[in-house]
């Protein structure tokens, strides 16, 4: 039998023989080398299916596909949650400016009066206690019957002077909501010679001493506020 010369492909090579040596012939072509318009040596009988070894073609480029757009508006859901969110941070704000002007007002009102007591405690120390008949004047009488306001004046004061509830002041300035209804208010005693308060003089002594308990009263955010200041000189 003749023997039928063949070419196999095998991989990225082609590689012929005979049939009747079963034996290579060591031939090896690579597909560069192979005409690729001769197809003789590819099977082509009934039962088999003709193939081409062509050169290999570019690859065709993928269409692009434009992305839909995800960028849409807010939901009604994100849009109450935003809403929500800046209604917190301004409820926030407001608050905070709120206690910022309460505290600053509290200040001012407390500086205030401070200053009327020291001022009224200035003239317990500094104005003569005695008239010219010997007598003490209104500001340093002793009250053994409690604190009072009376005897007590101050250019601020509403009216010209106190009564038994105590003076009444204004606390404040122009800038500000005004607090007319503090009250200022005065407890003068006598102390003995141990140092304890008592309503009478001490006998057999050329001066006597006096304790002076200065108040004041008033309401600011529906709290009351109080502040005292005591005071101890000698007449005369």
């Amino acid at each position: 039998m003749e023997a039928q010369p063949y070419k196999v492909l095998t991989g990225n090579y082609i590689v012929s023989g005979n049939v009747d040596t079963q034996k290579t012939d060591g031939v090896f072509q690579p597909f560069s080398a192979l005409n690729t318009n001769d197809t003789s040596f590819l099977p082509n009988h009934r039962g088999h299916r003709s193939a081409m070894v062509s050169s290999p073609q570019p690859a065709a480029e993928s269409p692009v596909i434009a992305k839909k757009s995800t960028s849409e508006g807010f939901s009604l859901v994100e849009a109450m949650i935003a809403t929500l969110v800046l209604a917190f941070l301004a409820l926030s704000i407001f608050t905070g400016l709120i206690f910022s002007y309460k505290l600053a007002a509290k200040t001012r009102y407390r500086d205030h009066a401070r200053y009327i007591l020291k001022s009224v405690g200035d003239e317990f120390l500094t104005r003569q206690a005695e008239n010219s008949s010997g007598s003490l004047n209104p500001l340093f009488a002793p009250t053994p019957t409690g604190p009072t306001g009376e005897g007590i004046s101050w250019n601020g004061a509403v009216g010209t002077s106190g009564d038994a509830t105590g003076l009444q002041v204004t606390l404040g300035t122009s800038t500000g909501a005004l607090i007319t209804d503090a009250r200022v208010t005065r407890n003068v005693r006598y102390l003995s010679n141990a140092g304890t308060v008592t309503d009478t003089p001490p006998a057999g002594t050329a001066g006597i001493m006096l304790r002076g308990d200065f108040r004041i009263r008033y309401v600011f955010d529906n709290i009351p506020v109080e502040q005292n200041v005591s005071l101890v000189r000698r007449v005369p």
